[in-house]
């Protein structure tokens, strides 16, 4: 049975200060980042400093997460200013910032990288690993998520790369949100239209309570958990239903729900934040 883990870590709206366009060198060639699925999280390894670490590629996570230890093992210098954000329940908490001399991601040396210190989780609420790589980093690219490949690809905004042939031909356009770097899309539903978050953070495909109730969807009970499956989900003419949605009391800044694992294990999706669009196959 699904609980509130499902989505505590899978939308934490890290708001870092990590800047892409300062750190991804101006190179046309992809970085190839070889998944591990643990947990139902795409998790990748990454060299801090001399030591090589898991980190889970989180579409609506902000900044790079390092737990105390990493940092401290790769000569992490403390910023003046501590780190506040806010969980997908509405808990607060306050963490230090750091400036890694050097990371090395697919291959590739990032240098003077600002990450902040992984948060202690409450037991069973915290992420498969505590190291994380979110969308500030990713939307420098145009990210091609494969699941079933165990790969994500991520190409230079920057470069002249066409649409990837494994991605969907239909562009599903990018919703205006307050921090850019997340990537919500609309849906239409026969209930009504829904804004969604797309996050390969989260363990499985959520709604909030407060919109279940305030439509009165109709909804599956198991154990004590409740679900939702839309008898159609459209978005740019795509029908995607079925798609299972686990209930939760989510505290979201300007959206319903998010897309999880279930979805990404289905299916390849491609993220350009650059064009603004997102294309799934």
């Amino acid at each position: 049975m699904l609980s509130q883990r499902t989505a505590a870590f899978g939308l934490m709206l890290l708001f870092s200060t990590f800047s892409p366009s300062a750190a991804i060198p101006q190179s046309g060639e992809p970085l190839r980042l070889a998944l591990t699925i643990i947990g139902s999280n795409p998790v990748t390894a990454i060299t801090v400093g001399n030591r090589t670490v898991q980190a889970v590629i989180d579409t609506g996570g902000g900044g790079i997460t390092l737990s105390e230890d990493v940092i401290h093992g790769a000569g992490g210098v403390r910023l003046a200013d501590e780190r506040v954000w806010n969980d997908a329940f509405g808990r607060e908490f306050r963490v230090p910032q750091f400036t890694m001399p050097v990371m090395n991601i697919g291959g590739r040396e990032f240098h003077d990288v600002v990450v902040i210190q992984a948060a202690e989780s409450l037991k069973d609420h915290g992420p498969a690993v505590p190291n994380m790589i979110g969308q500030h980093f990713l939307s420098g690219y145009f990210t091609v998520i494969d699941y079933t490949d165990l790969t994500m690809t991520l190409w230079p905004s920057s470069s002249e790369f066409a649409v990837d042939p494994t991605c969907g031909s239909a562009p599903i356009p990018m919703e205006e949100t307050e921090d850019q770097g997340l990537v919500v899309t609309m849906f239409t539903t026969p209930s009504g239209s829904f804004r969604l978050g797309w996050d390969t953070g989260a363990t499985y495909s959520m709604l909030s309570e407060a919109l279940v109730e305030s439509l009165q969807l109709e909804t599956l009970v198991r154990g004590e958990t409740h679900f939702h499956t839309p008898t159609r989900l459209v978005a740019a003419g795509q029908n995607f239903w079925p798609l299972e949605f686990v209930v939760l009391p989510l505290q979201l800044p300007d959206f319903q729900g998010v897309i999880g694992a279930n979805f990404f294990s289905d299916h390849v999706v491609c993220m350009d934040w650059k064009k603004r669009e997102v294309r799934v196959r």
